[in-house]
């Protein structure tokens, strides 16, 4: 397997200068979409300890199998602690159609000084884009906590926490893929233990490679799984063109070929983390949702009055656990 991978080294050559300093912008910011191209592998529980090690052996720089495509090729390992709380309606809309609108949380654990630690961001996550099932559109919006609701949108539970700036972009957004903003109410939390290996083209982000240890929660109940995922550096793959992609993909393929040769145990499925939670949970509905999961277009006084006074309790204790930054974007 090894060997195969020789045959993409010159695929690296024509889209090197594609790699160059980038931001967040550069990829059109906050409600653009940005294009997601992931493989993700289902890990039997059993070996993950064996997979973690292989990766972290496999692509330690100091024997970097994948410096015969590029010399410029690097890694780094670090490890990351994720909390994920997903929204959905009555119908299911989103896990029916593989979406994901979540609120992300981010801890840096190897790191405390990194600058994404602490970070939070609202993601929306849509499936279907195009011929390529790898692909997802992905639009992110800036998180802003402003203390005790005052009005009925800023007691909404979805929107209570999104930047005023960014709430009518957003909502317009769910509209354009059918979906009722106002009709969301919070649905499965997923926290994982993230192990990973950072590739990096000439200092520049390329791929990663994500162990992740995975705790789907609701109502309750909790599951644990695991899963690995494969994903290109999402602004340099939205920036490329047709035939850069192409190659992105082919050198990510062939890290999926090895490691599949190497754990033959490991399977490829698609299906994103949410419905996988709701699967593991065995889960039928969101019939035993909290008060918050209201669907109405507009709120009687006394639903106000509930969602102002719960609110604030809740924003009480959410503060404490983030900092200034946590309004910027990932």
């Amino acid at each position: 397997m090894k060997r195969l991978l020789f045959t993409f080294g010159s695929l690296l050559f024509s889209f090197i200068s594609v790699f160059g300093q980038s931001s967040e912008f550069d990829a059109g910011g906050f409600d653009a979409m940005r294009i997601e191209n992931e493989i993700k592998l289902a890990v039997p529980n059993e070996i993950v300890d064996s997979v973690w090690k292989y990766l972290t052996t496999r692509y330690d720089n100091n024997n970097l199998f994948l410096k015969e495509f590029d010399p410029g090729f690097s890694t780094k390992a670090a490890e990351d602690f994720f909390i994920d709380q997903y929204y959905d309606n009555e119908e299911m809309e989103l896990l029916k159609r593989q979406f994901g609108v979540r609120h992300r949380s981010r801890y840096v654990l190897t790191d405390s000084t990194d600058r994404k630690n602490g970070r939070q961001l609202l993601q929306v996550k849509i499936n279907d884009i195009g011929d390529n099932e790898l692909n997802r559109a992905e639009y992110k919006y800036p998180i802003k906590y402003y203390g005790t609701p005052s009005t009925p949108i800023e007691g909404h539970p979805l929107f209570r926490k999104i930047h005023q700036d960014h709430r009518a972009a957003l909502a317009a957004r769910l509209k354009e893929y059918g979906i009722n903003a106002l009709s969301l109410f919070p649905t499965i939390k997923i926290e994982q233990l993230r192990r990973r290996v950072y590739i990096s083209l000439n200092s520049a982000p390329f791929a990663t490679m994500t162990l992740d240890g995975v705790t789907a929660s609701f109502a309750g109940k909790s599951a644990h799984y695991t899963e690995l995922e494969l994903e290109l550096n999402e602004i340099n793959y939205t920036l490329g063109d047709s035939t850069t992609r192409a190659k992105m993909e082919a050198i990510n393929e062939s890290i999926k070929g090895d490691l599949l040769a190497t754990f033959p145990s490991i399977k490829q499925d698609q299906t994103p983390k949410y419905n996988k939670g709701f699967e593991a949970l065995g889960l039928q509905d969101f019939s035993s949702r909290p008060i918050f999961g209201l669907q109405e277009d507009y709120l009687s006084i006394g639903l106000i009055f509930i969602l102002v006074l719960s609110t604030f309790f809740f924003d009480r204790l959410d503060k404490k656990a983030w900092q200034a930054g946590s309004e910027a974007q990932f």
